[in-house]
């Protein structure tokens, strides 16, 4: 039988492990991929819970009730703290919307099922909107509390039914890991979310761990040879930190890198003659880390988060900030709530949950419900009100049209004036829907009627594909709808087109494709008018904006950079006089830089679309600067 001993290097690697993670968060660059610390702890939860569970089951002290009560008394008091802290900030920086999302996480992550939350809620850890999510990182804390949960009551059917031998599980497991790996693998292509938050998409990550623990005895007499692979490991993982990104395919197969590496180094420490880089690791800082990085791990994600969300650049003073608070922070967890409930709660389940885990519950069923039925608390911005106010909204305004897929008149809006001297139709994506009022106001000064159809992530071009690797998805009905309505397109004197043309691959197939929707048109002697995309803005500075808004209830006038790539796309343009531009941009950009506000008021709802007050204030500056367009004849 192994025997149950405190390892210092494990400590050490888990020290390694949420450097790493914290070091990628705060933003610094060289380790590009030390999100893989976290594939490192699923290998040291792993082996730690199959040690401590194999070990009691062959002395025949095992308890399901003692197990859970460690792993309350563990997990809960910290993270309680935690979001304890994070729900105070939370009232105080989130945003209605924002507020209510974070409550629906909040519960989630209370029973465990944050990974879920997240699979349902974002397009995949990489994506833009998950960096603003305070409780983002509590998803690998529920991977592992479900794993918990299955893998006692398995592995002790399992012990049973081998009738303790050992052969037999480890090709059960080995059979697993390769099955859970695969499963990953595939899942990165289809479902990006699914694979990096999923239990059994990670299953392999702790399975490894597993089979370590094993195998160790076995592998005992080999600990001189196996303490060589030590050092090697720790490179490895220390290059995966540098090499591997977030372009990369990752969890799936190469996630086994990081993995392994993590396996051969609690291998290479299972004997007396450990390796140099169990040794190394064994040193009384890097073990001191390692017993605060659960708390680490808690608190340093929350701040980056209320930091992304509030537009602050994590410059080099900033990002050292956060490293200094996130220990701070750590350090009193670990001393003043950690180790006291360790110390003075029994291992005992119906103490456990009573004193620890049920409170937390309560609380943050609570916080949820308190926030859900009032709304997320709108009236704390006040000085927002107007800005959030749904009446600024062009998705609300026009929800008539906005992804209607409706082609029937009830499933258009009506611009313009009733019956102009010509009728038109304007389709397109979310940039179409947030263009509306734009295209409102110059049809009415023109006497025209245009009728309206906007649907997201939909562009108004010929052989948009699905996608269903990427962020734009399309489902057959959306495909089908577009196609119908550029046909229907073809019976109205004019059509005005309007995407988010900077795009590129995927979103658009292929700039021919639009090239050939173009030309269709004109070819069929209907005239087009391309409205080009707002120049936008960086989420930081929209982050900023919105903050100066709440404060202030004016922004002034505020300026971006002039961005060369929101319209790169379009090519087959101003080769005939069938084809005329719109391009909102020459209104707003003077000199490089690009009006964000007009009168003092933000005209964006988010860094690339435009509010109503914004599509109205901004077609009133271009009919007075330009003729407008739609009274050059049809």
């Amino acid at each position: 039988m192994l025997k149950l001993k405190y390892r210092s290097d494990i400590d050490g690697l888990r020290a390694i492990a949420v450097i790493l993670v914290v070091f990628y968060h705060v933003g610094f660059g060289l380790f590009s991929g030390g999100f893989v610390g976290v594939d490192i702890f699923f290998v040291i939860s792993g082996y730690l819970i199959t040690t401590i569970i194999k070990s009691e089951i062959e002395s025949k002290t095992f308890s399901f009730s003692r197990f859970f009560a460690r792993r309350i008394k563990r997990i809960v008091p910290g993270l309680f703290l935690v979001l304890a802290a994070s729900s105070a900030a939370a009232w105080f920086i989130l945003f209605p919307k924002d507020l209510l999302v974070y409550s629906d996480n909040l519960l989630a992550t209370s029973i465990s099922l944050s990974n879920y939350f997240l699979i349902n809620h974002t397009s995949g850890y990489f994506s833009l909107s998950v960096e603003q999510l305070p409780l983002l990182h509590t998803w690998s804390l529920s991977v592992e509390e479900q794993f918990y949960i299955i893998w006692p009551v398995a592995f002790l059917l399992l012990f049973k039914k081998m009738k303790g031998r050992i052969e037999p599980a480890v090709a059960i497991v080995t059979c697993l890991i390769v099955v859970s790996c695969i499963y990953s693998s595939v899942l990165i292509v289809n479902w990006p979310a699914a694979s990096y938050y999923s239990l059994f998409s990670r299953a392999f990550e702790l399975l490894l761990g597993c089979l370590v623990a094993l195998v160790a005895n076995k592998l005992m007499k080999w600990s001189r040879s196996l303490s060589y692979l030590s050092t090697f490991s720790l490179v490895v993982i220390v290059v995966c930190s540098i090499i591997i990104s977030k372009e990369s395919y990752f969890p799936g197969a190469m996630a086994l890198v990081p993995c392994v590496s993590a396996a051969l180094f609690i291998l290479g420490g299972i004997g007396d003659n450990k390796g140099y880089a169990n040794v190394l690791l064994s040193n009384k800082a890097m073990v001191y880390i390692g017993k605060l990085s659960y708390p680490i791990y808690l608190w340093h994600w929350p701040i980056v988060s209320y930091l992304n969300y509030s537009g602050i650049e994590k410059t080099t003073s900033v990002s050292f900030l956060i490293l200094i608070s996130t220990f701070v922070l750590s350090v009193i967890t670990h001393h003043f709530v950690e180790l006291p409930v360790k110390e003075k709660v029994r291992n005992k389940f119906s103490n456990t949950f009573f004193i620890i885990l049920f409170p937390m519950m309560i609380f943050s069923f609570s916080v949820s419900y308190v926030i859900k039925i009032n709304n997320g608390f709108q009236w704390r911005f006040g000085d927002i009100k107007t800005y959030l106010n749904p009446s600024n909204n062009p998705e609300v305004v026009r929800n008539k049209c906005f992804n209607s897929y409706d082609l029937s008149e009830n499933g258009f809006c009506q611009l313009g004036v009733r019956d102009g001297k010509s009728k038109g139709i304007f389709i397109g994506d979310s940039m179409a829907g947030h263009y509306m009022a734009f295209v409102d106001s110059l049809a009415k000064d023109a006497g025209v009627t245009v009728f309206g159809s906007a649907s997201s992530g939909l562009p108004p071009v010929y052989d948009v594909k699905s996608h269903p690797e990427s962020a734009f998805q399309r489902k057959d009905e959306m495909l089908s709808y577009n196609m119908k309505r550029l046909k229907i397109a073809h019976s109205f004197d004019f059509v005005i087109l309007a995407a988010g043309w900077g795009n590129g691959y995927p979103y658009f197939e292929s700039e021919k494709a639009i090239d050939e929707t173009i030309k269709e048109f004109v070819n069929s002697g209907i005239k087009v008018y391309i409205i080009l995309r707002p120049n936008g803005l960086e989420r930081e500075m929209m982050k900023r904006a919105l903050f100066t808004t709440a404060k202030h209830g004016s922004i002034g006038r505020l300026t971006a950079p002039l961005k060369s790539s929101v319209n790169g796309n379009i090519k087959y343009i101003n080769q005939s006089n069938m084809i005329k531009v719109i391009d909102p941009n020459d209104v707003l950009c003077k000199n490089g830089e690009c009006d964000v506000s007009i009168n003092g008021e933000l005209i964006y709802i988010d860094k690339d679309h435009i509010t109503e007050f914004g599509s109205k204030a901004l077609a009133a500056r271009y009919l007075s600067e330009f003729r407008n367009p739609l009274k050059s004849g049809h």
